[in-house]
């Protein structure tokens, strides 16, 4: 029995015309089996088509229609989709409120949704250029030519970011640009050690300087007053009483004075 394929352009699709090629035509037959099998078929114009199957057995037409078939051509860009970022300023190891959505396309702008790339996110920041992870699941494959992350953030503190995209060849960088601000206190860190050997009544040199850091080490820059408390450990002078010296802490660390 013979069958006969045909594809056209679905309404309101647009396409240049219809260019179908097959190196054993687009007649086939039906086997014993009462089946039909294509092979070496392509569509070289990138559209949406119908493709209809034409039979008859005696005086008795049949016809199958399959419609909606996208022809896309090969992944050339990526698009930020939405409208990342969505401020100016985030801090510090909070997920983006709004996260950035990507879509790859052909070169006539049409999402290659047959697409399997995955897409790999990382920080560029904005004093030294330099390629800084991201917080969060920041790789991730297309789905139908899109894909959304979901709880990326960046953990260093700095100014002027951008966030790039890129998959395989292929590459996009946020056109706008934010900066990053320490989340909150978490400890006090010791980051320069007083002198070893204090003379009772001076000013010890070097004084310890001690700055407040947040969960990623990002020196949080503000007025603090601290409490520094010096307890004698020895036996001899286990008996004195404790010192205690109140400290405002300009731009996180104690002055030289």
């Amino acid at each position: 029995i013979p069958l006969r394929m045909q594809i056209t352009v679905s309404k309101g699709a647009r396409g240049d015309g219809v260019a179908v090629f097959s190196r054993d035509g687009l007649n086939f037959r039906f086997s014993e089996q009462g089946v039909a099998v294509f092979s070496r078929i392509f569509v070289s114009i990138i559209s949406i088509y119908d493709i209809v199957f034409n039979t008859s057995i005696g005086n008795v037409s049949f016809t199958a229609t399959y419609s909606g078939l996208i022809v896309t051509g090969s992944e050339r860009y990526l698009t930020i989709s939405n409208n990342f970022p969505t401020s100016n300023t985030y801090t510090s190891l909070v997920p983006f409120q709004v996260q950035p959505s990507i879509v790859v396309t052909d070169e006539r702008g049409t999402v290659v949704e047959s697409s399997e790339l995955f897409v790999e996110a990382s920080a560029l920041d904005g004093t030294s250029q330099s390629i800084q992870a991201l917080t969060g699941s920041s790789r991730m494959q297309f789905v139908k030519g899109v894909l959304r992350f979901t709880d990326l953030s960046i953990g260093g503190a700095g100014v002027g970011y951008k966030v790039r995209f890129q998959a395989g060849l292929l590459s996009v960088t946020t056109a706008t640009t934010f900066d990053v601000i320490p989340g909150e206190a978490a400890t006090l860190e010791v980051f320069r050690q007083p002198a070893p050997n204090w003379t009772a009544g001076d000013f010890a040199y070097p004084n310890p300087r001690i700055r407040v850091v947040d969960h990623y080490s990002n020196v949080i820059v503000q007025s603090v007053i601290v409490a520094t408390r010096i307890r004698p450990v020895d036996s001899i002078a286990g008996s004195l009483n404790a010192s205690v010296f109140s400290s405002n802490i300009s731009q996180a660390q104690y002055a030289d004075q």
